[in-house]
This record gives C-alpha cells, structure tokens and sequence, in this order.
C-alpha cells in the first residue's frame, strides 16, 4: 500500500476533524510495533492531517511542536508513552489507541466516539508483531478479541493472537502507566522489543 491510498483509507473512516488515529515518526506502514492506549488527552489546534505528507507520512517534528506549544510540560501518560516508544528502532513504533477522539479525561467520550474502526484499519493493515497495551478498559477491549488475555500478568511479554495474527503483547492494566517511573516503562519497552 502507498501513502497516499493509507491516508485516504484511513481519512474515509475518520468522523471528527479533531481525531488523532496515531502518531509515529514518518512513516506508518515502517512500524511493527503499537503502544496502544485508551484515546487521546489532548486535543491539537490544527487537523490531523496538517502534519502528514504523501510522500514522507507524518513530520512528527511538526506534531511534537504543536504538541509542546499545547502541553509545554509532558505529564502523566505522555512521557511513559515516549520512553516505551524509544525502545524501538527509530521509525518502528507507532502510539496509538482505540478510540481516536482526545478528552480531557475518558469519562469525557461520548457514545458515538467510542469506535474502533481507525485502531483496526491500523492494525489490520500495518500487522504489528507487538503491542504494549496500557489502560484496564484498553485492556478489556483486547479481551474481547482473545478472552485468555483476562489470564496474562501485567509487565511480562507473552506470544498470543490477535484477530487470527501472531503477536507479543505486553499489557499493564491493574497499575495507571502514568504511575511507572520512566526507566520502568523503558525497560518494559526492551523487553517487549526483544521478545518481538
């Protein structure tokens, strides 16, 4: 698939001009791995797409920027979030989650923003080989498509399907990822990378 048929596939499934679907650095169809949340916190002035490129994909630069001038000081999930990411290989790792729309909180999401469709564009199309799952309600979702994920521990990579696909996941339900010191979830990032 090139850039420009993900943008439009993606596009088409996108309801909301202020939906974030994922961030990564370039490329999406590059990366194997997903940190997968519950949805996005902070809502961004410009359209999602303002920082894409056909040609490139996402100028995550540009995003970060706009992000910073937004959020000048990264708290809570945001920078466990990163330091999972940059466990990766550069370009490898895509941050996403299973609802596109940002809230303040989730209680904050509405019925009708509560859809999946994006996160299973994104995983149906770029197959990742792994996934750090944060959040009990993120969770619960992945127990809904592979019910003996309900028996997995926290923290500790595990070979497992999903939708029929080979994957290793990491969850981290019972303890907010916000709550992890940030060479804790690094760490948790390599050895969900080595285990890939």
């Amino acid at each position: 698939m090139q850039l420009n048929e993900f943008r439009r596939q993606l596009s088409a499934i996108m309801i909301e001009a202020t939906e974030r679907p994922f961030v990564c650095d370039r490329s999406p169809l590059s990366t194997w791995a997903f940190v997968v949340g519950l949805n996005p916190a902070t809502a961004l002035s410009r359209n999602f797409w303002d920082f894409w490129d056909d040609s490139i994909g996402l100028n995550r630069a540009s995003f970060d920027e706009e992000y910073g001038v937004l959020r000048p000081t990264k708290t809570g999930n945001r920078p466990r979030i990163e330091a999972v990411s940059k466990a990766f290989p550069k370009g490898t790792c895509l941050e996403t989650n299973i609802y596109a729309s940002p809230t303040r909180s989730a209680p904050m999401l509405r019925p009708d923003q509560k859809r999946t469709a994006a996160f299973e564009f994104l995983f149906h199309t770029i197959q990742p080989r792994a996934l750090f799952i944060h959040g009990a309600e993120t969770a619960s979702f992945f127990s809904t498509v592979n019910p003996e994920l309900d028996l997995v521990d926290d923290d500790v990579p595990v070979k497992t399907k999903l939708w029929g696909k080979d994957v290793v996941i990491m969850l981290r339900r019972r303890r907010a990822l916000y709550t992890a010191a940030l060479d804790q979830a690094h760490a948790n990032g390599l050895k969900l990378a080595a285990a890939a």
